[in-house]
Parts: structure tokens; C-alpha cells; sequence
């Protein structure tokens, strides 16, 4: 069962971080690699991530793995709607002003809910294993480590195997099919959770703070939200890069 979540986490980073580049690839012609351009596909995402994860902690509070599992084949299908990638007509872009509104419905139209798709799988697959009695349940954490190589391998693969080697009907093409492989291995993740599942966690559980815990400080809670800033680093060192002058010497 470790083998599968493995399996089914690192082609969800995977699919996401091949994702972003890609569709980034379909949208540049029409508006260019403006700092503007990056940054707002850059918030998007970071958005659409924070809705994902607010999907998984509600869903995970409120239903049974057996209902999550139901909720998240649903958003599967749902996604399936959206494939092959290419881009959904919003409207022709602005031909003046700024096209920031229009990219954000275009994003939103064309990748949501694939990208929303997959941005959630990894954390709910740790939530359904930690729920079973299999060994492995009582550290669920090494999944988190297994979606930031499954980052990692996306990041490289795309500029340096996928970019270069297909076009972009093709490129679209193939994440579809590893999409259709990620969802079968949702499929089986949810079976194999159920069957390994105890009596206790087949119910809804609210989970509540221990007794005697003392509620996280405001140091605490300022670290947290400073450990965006590097979202920030991040559009601001995209913004110096597309607009750092070059001067070639011939």
C-alpha cells in the first residue's frame, strides 16, 4: 500500500509542475513574458493551491473517507471536462490596458480544475493513509517528502525532456494520460484505504485541541504567515529577471 500512495503522490506534483510551465508555454504569444504575465499566472496558482488545501482540511473535518473518496472522484471527473489542455475562449485579450483580468479567467477556465485536481490529491492521500491500520499510518509525513521530489522531477522533466522534444498538442496530449493514471490511482488508494481502514476512523471525527494545550502564540502565528515571504522572493525575482537588461558584445 506505501508503494501506491507513492505511486499516486508523485504524479500528482509531477502532473502539477509540468502543468504551470505548459499551459504558461499556450498563453505567452498572446501576452508575452511580461513581469505582469508571470506574476499574475503566479498568484493564481498560489490561490488555487490555498483553496485545495482548504478543500482537503474541511473535507477531511467534516466527511468519512468514504465520502471524501466520492468528493474527490468527482473533482476528477469534473476535470476530465477540461482535457486536453488548450485554451478556453474567454474573449480575444485586451488590446490595450492591462490583460491581468482576462488572463486570470482564462487560467481559471482552462487549467482550475485540473490544476485543483491534482494540487489536492497529495495532502488527502496522507489524511486517508494516517486513517488506516497499515504500519506505515502512524508517520504519514514521507508522502510530503515524495510530492517535493515529485515537484522537483516536474520542474526539470519540462524544459529539459518534455519542452524540447514534443510539441504542445502533444504535450497536452500525454498529460491527459497521466492524468486518466493518477485518477486509477486515486481509485485504488480509496479501495485500499477502506479495506485497511479501522472501525474508529470509518466515522466522522471532530477533531478538537488537546487537553492542556495552550493555543499557538502570536510569534508563533507571525511566523506563519512569514513563511510566505517566500511568495514573495519569488514574484519579485521574476520581476528583476524579465526586466534585467542584457547587452551582448559581438
Amino acid at each position: 500500500m506505501p508503494v501506491l500512495f507513492l505511486a499516486a503522490v508523485l504524479q500528482s506534483a509531477a502532473l502539477m509542475f509540468i502543468l504551470e510551465p505548459m499551459f504558461a508555454r499556450m498563453v505567452l504569444p498572446l501576452l508575452g513574458g511580461s513581469p505582469a504575465v508571470w506574476n499574475t499566472a503566479l498568484v493564481f496558482y498560489q490561490i488555487a493551491l490555498l483553496l485545495g488545501y482548504g478543500y482537503v482540511h474541511g473535507a477531511t473535518r467534516r466527511l468519512t473517507p468514504r465520502h471524501q473518496a466520492f468528493v474527490q472522484l468527482g473533482l476528477l471527473v469534473a476535470a476530465f471536462a477540461c482535457l486536453p489542455i488548450a485554451l478556453r475562449s474567454v474573449g480575444p485579450p485586451p488590446s490595450s490596458g492591462q490583460p491581468l483580468g482576462w488572463l486570470l479567467l482564462v487560467l481559471g477556465a482552462s487549467v482550475g480544475l485540473p490544476f485543483l485536481a491534482v494540487a489536492t490529491t497529495g495532502p488527502l492521500l496522507q489524511k486517508w493513509l494516517a486513517t488506516t491500520s497499515h504500519r506505515s499510518a502512524q508517520d504519514p509525513y514521507w508522502l510530503y517528502a515524495a510530492s517535493n521530489l515529485g515537484s522537483f522531477v516536474g520542474l526539470l522533466a519540462y524544459p529539459l525532456v518534455i519542452e524540447p522534444r514534443w510539441t504542445l498538442a502533444q504535450q497536452s496530449r500525454v498529460w491527459s494520460w497521466g492524468f486518466a493514471v493518477l485518477a486509477a490511482l486515486v481509485v485504488a488508494c480509496a479501495l485500499a484505504t477502506r479495506r485497511f481502514s479501522t472501525a474508529t476512523s470509518l466515522k466522522t471525527v471532530e477533531i478538537s485541541p488537546a487537553s492542556g494545550e495552550a493555543a499557538p502564540s502570536l510569534g508563533r502565528r507571525l511566523r506563519w504567515v512569514l513563511a510566505g515571504a517566500g511568495s514573495l522572493v519569488l514574484a519579485g525575482a521574476i520581476a528583476w529577471i524579465a526586466t534585467f537588461p542584457i547587452s551582448f558584445q559581438v
